[in-house]
């Protein structure tokens, strides 16, 4: 290999590893099978925001709640 190409090898690694995606965590039907472990209300929806997941759930006619499920831990709050 002649040194031209080695100094391109060596510039072009670092820009690959910062393509490299992050780790996702956990996926909103994880998020959801989290909550439902809290409660077994209907679940009427799910938005990601930011590191974490908004889940919303019916727990008695016309009462729901908002569970907020870290999307890197698991955590239910």
């Amino acid at each position: 290999m002649n040194r031209r190409t080695c100094l391109r090898l060596l510039c072009a690694t670092p820009l690959l590893l910062l393509a490299t995606p992050a780790p996702a965590g956990l996926s909103e039907r994880e998020a959801v099978a989290r909550v439902r472990e809290h409660t077994d209300g209907r679940v009427l929806g799910v938005e990601r925001r930011g590191n974490h997941y908004r889940v919303r759930v019916l727990v008695a006619p016309g009462q729901v709640r908002v569970f907020r499920v870290d999307a890197r831990t698991g955590e239910v709050r």
